[in-house]
């Protein structure tokens, strides 16, 4: 069966192996030149078409980026069936093993992913001075940003939990005080360092990836990580600073944490009438290997390593590099918060003081992380 008449043919899925069935249905399929992917949309055709031009766009204007992206094989809308007027399309199969995946062995040593972990930021920052950039933005790209987290921020207050725990003037996490994220958008939007974005050409483009999640990094060959290769844009985001898909590397270990369910969280918020209600305690229940192998993208979070992102890179010393880095990470965890709540307590040992909910856990990490650069940006 050749990619040319492959969804002709009802047979041409009898040799095939469901990777995802979300909102994207992702096939693995065999033909006669080898084996590929096919996406076709189960709920929305205009964003994997949108995913598909978005490729093609970075391979034509993006060189570094492009070469590590795979080839678009072909695409349309299929004819019959129950997927009738569903959009598709093929692509190179990328055989590997993900850095998440990595991440996640218990037999990978810190070390290792560690060095795995530099490789793949150092090539990644080489990737965003390819960006065009909006000059509509030069000297005002702080602001941009700004509007963006301000943005993210107010969605949060309608959102039934969130909208409590955002009007906490304190919060207490693993017994460290911590100032409401309107406190800190405050601070951090008025120090010195701020106004260094809103200094020079714009930092904002209008092309990018957005999503260099562990997820969408693959290794061929674990042993030569520098041949990675990336996949899976994010078709819904068209303009940001490109730090924004760096940022999305460093969300890899909370997102991954609550996708996993690897974390409970202990409080007396959920008892009626509670007295101290913003106490929280987090507890991380990977296997120490794990934690250690995140550790390097940590925000510090819980006492688990320490956002220190310049080791990752010497790049990320530069005060304005670090500044873009950390506040494109706080949008990429406030969008986390209100992507992933639900209304829904997941409580354990049938006990309301000790739950799972991956909104919640995500504002507490958003809440810790948003105090940690104030510190950054004012030096207390």
């Amino acid at each position: 069966m050749t990619i040319r008449h492959l969804l002709e043919q009802p047979t041409a899925f009898n040799n095939h192996k469901v990777l995802k069935n979300g909102s994207t249905l992702v096939l693995r399929l065999d033909v006669d030149e080898g084996t590929i992917l096919c996406k076709i949309a189960n709920a929305n055709n205009t964003v994997l078409e949108r995913e598909a031009a978005r490729i093609q766009q970075l391979k034509s204007h993006n060189p570094l980026l492009g070469e590590r992206l795979p080839t678009i094989l072909g695409q349309g809308v299929i004819g019959t069936g129950l997927h009738r007027d569903k959009s598709y399309y093929l692509q190179e199969f990328i055989n590997g093993e993900t850095l998440a995946s990595l991440l996640q062995r218990g037999d990978a040593t810190r070390d290792n992913s560690e060095a795995i972990l530099r490789t793949v930021t150092s090539s990644l920052l080489d990737m965003v001075d390819e960006h065009d950039f909006d000059p509509g933005q030069n000297e005002q790209s702080g602001l941009w940003i700004r509007d963006h987290i301000r943005e993210a921020y107010h969605r949060l207050l309608a959102l039934e939990h969130i909208g409590f725990l955002t009007s906490l003037d304190e919060i207490i996490i693993n017994g460290k005080p911590r100032h409401s994220l309107s406190w800190c958008l405050e601070k951090i939007f008025s120090s010195p360092t701020f106004e260094l974005l809103n200094e020079g050409p714009s930092t904002i483009s209008i092309l990018g990836h957005w999503n260099f999640h562990a997820e969408n990094i693959i290794f061929s060959d674990v042993s030569r990580p520098e041949d990675f290769k990336i996949i899976d844009p994010d078709p819904k985001i068209d303009v940001n600073d490109p730090f924004f898909g760096i940022a999305r590397l460093l969300y890899s270990f909370p997102h991954d944490t609550a996708e996993n369910n690897q974390y409970y969280i202990e409080t007396d918020m959920l008892l009626p009438n509670a007295a101290t209600s913003n106490e929280f305690n987090i507890t991380f229940t990977w296997g120490d290997p794990v934690i250690d192998n995140y550790g390097p993208i940590s925000t510090g979070v819980a006492s688990k390593g320490e956002y220190m992102p310049q080791l990752l890179d010497d790049r990320l010393s530069d005060p304005t590099l670090a500044a873009r880095l950390d506040l494109t990470f706080l949008q990429c965890l406030l969008r986390g918060v209100a992507i992933n709540q639900t209304v829904d307590f997941r409580v354990t040992d049938d006990n309301l003081k000790c739950f799972q909910n991956k909104g919640v856990l995500l504002f507490l990490v958003a809440t810790d992380f948003a105090n940690t650069v104030v510190k950054r940006f004012t030096g207390s």
